[in-house]
């Protein structure tokens, strides 16, 4: 299964063409130049829909996982990778505070396409842990596939960027590690406020982790590991 994603993901990427799966699938972006790739089977209900605050966002797309998502900026061929915990309220229609954060640095930055994966594939914004990890097996083998797939790719930059503390979690801790094994000889960064403090802290690029720190768009830059 993680196979034909990876297929399906780089056929899109290569060819802009759209690739037939019995399990996944994309969706093309309306406010950006791009596509999402979703769990094809696995859907909301209305009735789990309901206590979603934002649930209109999910009526048109329920899908329960949201695996890959890429932004193309402008013809420069360039890309970043941001690594976050999980897909909130982002669909091909609407962008959410984080994924907007993603694509200011990059435009800041002259990366032409952005490119997001998650430690986890559920989109919930009222996320439980034990929720998130029964329902990673396929997320959790695709993002180490692809990862090990652009580990040499000059091209393409990546960025830590799970946020805060999750390593203290067990499952998150070892999901953690295997990254940055498959990482270890590629240059990573991750989003800080400075050189001096950024290796302390893997900020995620939501704007409330930011603003006691006085916002993100002051404050928040890329910076190599």
């Amino acid at each position: 299964m993680t196979g034909e994603l990876i297929e399906l993901i780089n056929n899109v990427n290569d060819t802009g063409k759209k690739l037939k799966s019995e399990d996944f699938i994309v969706k093309e972006l309306v406010l950006n130049n791009g596509f999402m790739v979703f769990s094809k089977n696995e859907q909301y209900n209305s009735k789990e829909i309901s206590k979603f605050n934002l649930r209109y966002l999910f009526d048109k797309y329920p899908y329960k996982h949201r695996y890959f998502a890429r932004y193309n900026l402008s013809s420069n061929d360039k890309s970043i990778v941001f690594i976050l915990y999980n897909p909130s309220y982002a669909n091909p229609d609407e962008n959410d505070d984080t994924i907007q954060n993603c694509i200011k640095l990059a435009e800041d930055s002259n990366y032409g396409i952005v490119e997001i994966i998650n430690l986890f594939s559920l989109r919930s914004p009222n996320h439980s842990k034990s929720s998130l990890k029964n329902t990673n097996s396929v997320n959790k083998e695709f993002i180490i596939s692809y990862l090990r797939q652009i580990s040499n790719d000059e091209n393409k930059d990546v960025v830590l960027a799970w946020g805060l503390g999750k390593e203290k979690d067990s499952y998150c801790k070892n999901l953690i590690e295997e990254i940055e094994t498959v990482l270890k000889n590629k240059q990573t960064f991750i989003i800080g406020v400075n050189q001096e403090v950024a290796n302390e802290f893997n900020h995620h690029p939501s704007s409330q982790v930011w603003n006691g720190l006085g916002g993100f768009a002051n404050l928040a830059a890329l910076v190599k590991r």
